[in-house]
């Protein structure tokens, strides 16, 4: 697996790692010779990046519903990523507990290879703790009750993420949240046919309405349903 295409930018490879079902590839750009964003290549496919213009709408997934909810105290994260969301959520100091939950270890180990100002990795924030299991297994399991979740899965197209797009999947997160909780989700539009994103809306609130506002913001060509 190569991730030549994405190295057109002046990028270079800064680390790669062979899992046990996938190969991660973590790209760096550099500006006046220091880091100026990562990009994650998960088999081939640019998975997630730290380019402002990306950061910009990735943190509103934390900034936007502890926004709406202030009192908000604890919250779940699903998919990692670069860390971007995760991050934007411990800059909160009311937070008091942030669960995150990704299938790849991978992604955890190289949350000490960023690097940039500002950057701290997340995962030694205190109030953080880091869970390598199925979102709607951990979903399952889970007593816990949150304020926030939210939900950045790979695009579709990539093999198993429609199970996270799917009512039965969005049943498990309401059952997960406190009352008057929120809900911030990824959902590309950019990716989907009119007729796959209306089957997706369709699912969403029947299961989330009942409990707490519904809206969509849109930022981009992405979609978060509050």
């Amino acid at each position: 697996m190569h991730a030549d295409r994405y190295e057109s930018d002046g990028s270079r490879l800064q680390k790669k790692i062979e899992g046990n079902a996938d190969t991660f590839q973590l790209l760096r750009r550099d500006l006046f010779g220091e880091a100026y964003y990562y990009r994650l290549v998960t088999n081939s496919y640019s998975m997630s990046a730290t380019v402002p213009r990306s950061q910009r709408y990735v943190r509103l997934f934390a900034y936007l519903p502890l926004a709406l909810r202030p009192e908000s105290k604890n919250a779940l994260l699903l998919c990692y990523e670069v860390g971007v969301t995760a991050d934007a959520f411990t800059r909160y100091a009311r937070l008091e507990r942030l669960d995150i939950v990704d299938t790849s270890r991978e992604v955890f180990e190289l949350a000490d290879t960023y690097m940039g100002p500002g950057y701290s990795n997340p995962l030694r924030d205190p109030r953080v703790k880091a869970f390598v299991q199925d979102a709607r297994f951990f979903l399952q399991a889970a007593r816990q009750q949150y304020d926030v979740i939210t939900g950045e899965p790979p695009p579709l197209k990539v093999l198993g993420t429609v199970n996270l797009y799917t009512e039965q999947f969005f049943s498990l997160v309401y059952d997960r949240l406190t009352n008057g909780g929120i809900v911030s989700f990824w959902l590309p539009l950019y990716q989907l046919s009119p007729a796959e994103a209306k089957s997706i809306l369709r699912g969403i609130p029947q299961c989330l309405s009942r409990r707490g506002r519904l809206r969509y913001e849109r930022s981009g060509m992405d979609y978060g349903g509050i």
